[in-house]
């Protein structure tokens, strides 16, 4: 990959590129008439400009000193991949009214800076539960402000439902119009803190009750007598696959988040391993 970046940085922008503090490489002043095969010779070895910058779910930042640091609470950096790979070609995260920017912080002083940000998570232990101190709606530029504490112990098993509630507002209530305008921090401006928690709120208990409602429609169908009826049949096949995709996007339970956990951790050990 990194000589396929050599290549096109070489043939299609000057020599080089630039690493962001989001680890994506941006290679600039690539003509218009050169876009097209640029993105072709990329996406011929893996590799996609989808999601890399716009109006998308930003690469999640962690504490730089992860998994080192004295200071450290624990290591949020499993959490941090569990929700990029949860995020990554979600049918919202490339579609929203603006960029949407995530970190974790693990240690007592907010290395990440996670109050910046739409989401931050800062590791906390309660009850000798992990969990994490949560705001929402930060950001700098026009109009800094440090994000709004949304609880101040969420589980972690409770992570992925959370994200997903705190996307859906933005994307169903942010101004998709003015570009000047359309981060998270604006609606809450518009509309109030109280509110915007009402609205969270709801979307929250409605993307739990989705699998719940999906599974009553799906047995309903399936005892209505309709057997034998292809069109019954295709019904049932249809529900049958949206049911098994909230249950995979809501099954967020400690057994699953430890298989997420386990999994991450072998595939930086392979990765450590080549790397030696």
């Amino acid at each position: 990959m990194s000589k396929i970046f050599a290549a096109a940085a070489a043939r299609y922008s000057r020599g080089f590129g630039h690493v962001t503090t989001r680890q994506n490489i941006q290679l600039h002043f690539v003509l218009l008439s050169d876009v097209e095969s640029a993105m072709r010779d990329l996406g011929a070895e893996g590799l996609t400009t989808r999601e890399a910058c716009g109006n998308a779910v930003r690469n999640i930042t962690g504490c730089p000193y992860a998994g080192t640091s004295a200071t450290e609470i624990f290591d949020p950096t499993p959490y941090a991949e569990a929700l990029t790979r949860y995020f990554l070609r979600h049918r919202l995260s490339g579609s929203l009214p603006r960029k949407f920017k995530i970190a974790f912080e693990g240690c007592r002083e907010d290395h990440a800076v996670v109050s910046i940000n739409d989401i931050g998570w800062r590791a906390r232990i309660v009850d000798g539960r992990r969990g994490f101190r949560v705001t929402v709606a930060g950001g700098t530029s026009i109009m800094p402000v440090s994000g709004y504490l949304l609880y101040d112990f969420l589980p972690v098993e409770d992570m992925l439902n959370v994200a997903e509630a705190v996307l859906r507002v933005f994307a169903k209530y942010g101004d998709y119009k003015h570009p000047q305008k359309n981060r998270m921090k604006f609606i809450i401006r518009q509309i109030g803190w109280e509110s915007f928690r009402a609205k969270f709120e709801e979307e929250l208990a409605a993307f739990r009750k989705r699998a719940q409602t999906a599974e009553a429609r799906l047995k309903a169908i399936a005892t209505s007598g309709g057997g034998g009826d292809a069109r019954a049949e295709e019904r049932v096949s249809m529900l049958e696959q949206e049911n098994a995709l909230l249950k995979a996007r809501l099954e967020t339970s400690a057994e699953r988040t430890r298989a997420l956990l386990d999994r991450v951790r072998f595939l930086r050990q392979q990765h450590a391993g080549e790397g030696r």
